[in-house]
């Protein structure tokens, strides 16, 4: 069987096609089509933001899609960035949980005490309308 990864993220690529092909699944990269889809994520949650993406991507392609949406969370601060973090905090998804985490010591130095409540990449995954999630912790 095969499905586009609605993404362009090389990285992410082949992190999931190591995932699927054990599952006799096809990954097929959406950054080799001729013209990927940008798809504006105004979604209000990370489910929301993935299946709309899926749903661009099936639609554009007649191929099951496989999306994700993603940001991290930090307890401390009510959960932002969250669904925003791309937005906020440039760079890699490396690079924002470095900056939460050390937004989090500021404020544990301060005298805060948050420096050890959790910070967490969340992750949503969308197939063609079927939703699922994880939250990792670090």
């Amino acid at each position: 069987m095969q499905m586009i990864l609605a993404s362009t993220n090389r990285g992410k690529y082949r992190e999931m096609k190591a995932q699927l092909e054990p599952l006799g699944i096809e990954l097929l990269f959406g950054g080799d089509f001729e013209k990927p889809l940008e798809v504006d994520e105004t979604g209000e949650g990370y489910a929301e933001n993935a299946l709309l993406k899926a749903r661009a991507w099936a639609e554009a392609t007649g191929l099951p899609a496989l999306a994700d949406d993603s940001g991290l969370e930090a307890e401390a601060l009510g959960g932002i960035p969250g669904i925003h973090s791309a937005r906020i905090i440039a760079g890699s998804d490396r690079d924002r949980m470095y900056s939460v985490s050390c937004i989090q010591l500021s404020f544990f130095s301060m005298g805060g005490g948050f420096f050890y409540q959790d910070v967490g990449f969340r992750i949503e995954y969308a197939v063609n309308g079927l939703n699922f999630g994880i939250m990792y912790k670090f």
